[in-house]
């Protein structure tokens, strides 16, 4: 793939002048030399990042805690009781922890019960027909007043598409331009960048991550983020904090005390995986046996990183 004239045309004249072959065993190189000379024609072709490209400003991470509404909590607290006794029923109907069956029963039926309680920690719920039914406006009111406290470039990352719709509706009451990024649109240059013309970035989760360069903003604002893992986090994260940026970035992160909400940033904090941390408060609910957990972890995760959330 080099240009022969760097390195030679053959394989045997480049061996003869860099490599010093056994004498006993055909093929293998004993060493190799003449390597100041081969680094100086490789020279060439290569592009070197000087080390200050590598060093980042300073990050800091700020957890904003959230009270919901008297009425929102009454919701919650309720839907929380909902989905433990479901989340029961599918584990009987699957023949007990004992069966097979109940560990495909948990991962295909068990994120849905999970789902909807994040979803309620961000003020809304999914009613039949997906009518968008909204139970509180702790969240949005924090997310509207930080925005209000900055003039700057500003990045809002949300997971379901209704949390894009409360980024754009509370960017747009400020007389903020608001771009988008999820699987609908993608409001980025031709060279996947923050335009200028956008003040706040919308990201939904499962787009805003690899390829996208949105380092014109500093400020970073989580809603939520889902059940994505800790590598997927570290990778969405990576879009404003990466090498490109030269101010120190900061994450305000939304957390309604008492909430889903709360064991998802516990298990982002500790590099865990955030999908066993949720079925294991989930287990201590139930009060069933640790071994419950081990039997199903494995199976859960994957089946719940795959669905198209």
């Amino acid at each position: 793939f080099l240009d022969w004239s760097i390195l030679g045309r053959y394989w045997t004249h480049f061996i003869d002048r860099y490599g010093v072959r056994n004498q006993n065993i055909p093929g293998k190189i004993d060493k190799w030399v003449n390597m100041e000379e081969f680094a100086r024609k490789l020279a060439r072709v290569r592009y070197h990042i000087p080390r200050s490209v590598l060093v980042l400003p300073e990050r800091q991470d700020i957890t904003v805690h959230v009270d919901l509404s008297p009425a929102g909590k009454a919701a919650y607290a309720k839907m929380k009781r909902d989905s433990i006794v479901q989340l029961q029923r599918i584990i009987e109907d699957a023949g007990g922890v004992q069966s097979q069956k109940w560990v495909s029963a948990v991962a295909s039926n068990g994120a849905v019960l999970f789902l909807r309680l994040l979803q309620m920690a961000q003020g809304y719920v999914y009613a039949e027909g997906q009518q968008v039914q909204t139970t509180c406006n702790a969240k949005r009111l924090a997310l509207a007043d930080l925005l209000q406290q900055t003039d700057e470039k500003v990045c809002v990352y949300g997971f379901f598409r209704e949390d894009i719709e409360i980024i754009r509706r509370a960017a747009e009451g400020l007389g903020r331009r608001v771009g988008e990024i999820s699987g609908h649109r993608k409001d980025l240059t031709e060279t996947s960048k923050f335009p200028d013309h956008i003040d706040v970035m919308a990201v939904q989760v499962k787009s805003g991550s690899v390829g996208i360069d949105l380092t014109a903003a500093r400020i970073g604002i989580i809603m939520t983020t889902g059940f994505i893992s800790p590598g997927s986090y570290d990778q969405l994260m990576a879009r404003q904090y990466r090498p490109g940026q030269t101010k120190n970035c900061v994450y305000y992160h939304l957390v309604c005390r008492n909430t889903i909400d709360e064991t998802v940033i516990r298990a982002r904090e500790k590099k865990n995986q955030v999908i066993e941390a949720v079925l294991r408060d989930a287990v201590a609910e139930i009060g069933d046996s640790e071994s419950m957990l081990a039997t199903v972890v494995n199976d859960v995760i994957s089946g719940w990183e795959d669905a198209p959330w």
